[in-house]
Parts: structure tokens; C-alpha cells; sequence
């Protein structure tokens, strides 16, 4: 299975964090998109 998750923001995928993490461990294809300029985000 193929999952695509897109979110406005880096912390959004809270809610379903385990439910990616669980299809990505039985073997499907997990991508995650964040729709930010990344402008308020730290760099290290």
C-alpha cells in the first residue's frame, strides 16, 4: 500500500504518528509532505 500524508505544519502529524509508523512497519510505502516555508523551524 502507498500512503502520502500531507500537513501544513511539521508538528501536525501528532494525531496519526502511529498510524504511519504502524503501516511503515508491516512494509507499505509511507511518504509525508509538510506544506511550510520551514520559516519558523530551528536550525541545528
Amino acid at each position: 500500500m502507498n500512503l502520502l500524508a500531507v500537513f501544513s505544519h511539521p508538528d501536525d502529524e501528532c494525531g496519526c504518528a502511529a498510524t504511519l509508523a504502524k503501516h511503515a512497519q508491516r512494509g507499505d510505502n509511507v511518504l509525508i509532505v509538510w506544506t511550510t516555508y520551514g520559516e519558523m523551524s530551528s536550525k541545528f
